[in-house]
């Protein structure tokens, strides 16, 4: 698996993010700052991530799994994702996956 972690900014629409920390069994959200809306426009929450992405084929590298982190969160924020900063990136043996589940 790979390790990803860093900040993600998506829309707060009509479908609120009502809770301070998300967790799931391969991604963790808590959320760091909502920024409100001026007139009827959607506001924004900022959040830090921790995600562990599979493994893929397509991938020769690890910078290549940058482009693979917005899709999976996605998959995950029913909002619509704004921004994606990636601060750490790191292959993750089962062992520290096992441990990294338990912290997170």
């Amino acid at each position: 698996m790979i390790y990803a972690s860093g900040v993600v900014t998506f829309l707060s629409t009509n479908k609120k993010f009502n809770s301070k920390k998300y967790k799931r069994r391969t991604i963790a959200l808590e959320v760091i700052r909502e920024i409100p809306s001026e007139d009827d426009a959607p506001g924004k929450t900022v959040c830090k991530y921790v995600a562990l992405l599979p493994r893929s084929y397509e991938c020769k590298s690890l910078e290549d799994y940058t482009g693979k982190i917005k899709p999976f969160l996605q998959k995950s924020i029913d909002n619509i994702i704004v921004t994606v900063q990636v601060s750490h990136l790191n292959y993750a043996s089962d062992r520290a996956v096992a441990t990294i589940k338990k912290t997170h």
